[in-house]
């Protein structure tokens, strides 16, 4: 290279897809300033909707109707990424279940995440 030699090694790069619903509150990272939801009523929220996917409810469609995220018009899809790219707390969470499974409630700079793993 032009400013000296460069030793380079591959590494293997972890990848994973997810999909998500974000509930944000008042003075959450990125959050509407017009939002007066407070951190509590975000997590009760976050919490029943966590509980009406696990009684059934299409994932893709309540993230189309209630997901506070760009990624709601995908059904919540983020796509395949690489670990590093994500919020810590998200990553952790999605990459300790399996593909078709829920996380808990997920808590990062935010809001409050539902993650689904997907295949």
């Amino acid at each position: 290279a032009p400013y000296g030699y460069v030793f380079a090694e591959r590494c293997e790069v972890e990848l994973i897809h997810t999909r998500h619903i974000l509930i944000r509150y008042a003075g959450a990272k990125s959050a509407p300033d017009d939002l007066e939801r407070s951190e509590e009523e975000a997590r009760a929220l976050a919490a029943s909707i966590h509980a009406e996917i696990e009684g059934g409810a299409d994932f893709a469609e309540v993230a189309r109707e209630k997901s506070e995220d760009g990624s709601s018009e995908r059904g919540g899809d983020v796509g395949v990424v690489g670990r590093g790219l994500l919020a810590p707390e998200y990553e952790e969470a999605a990459f300790a279940v399996a593909a078709g499974e829920l996380t808990p409630v997920v808590q990062t700079d935010y809001g409050f995440h539902i993650v689904e793993r997907i295949e």
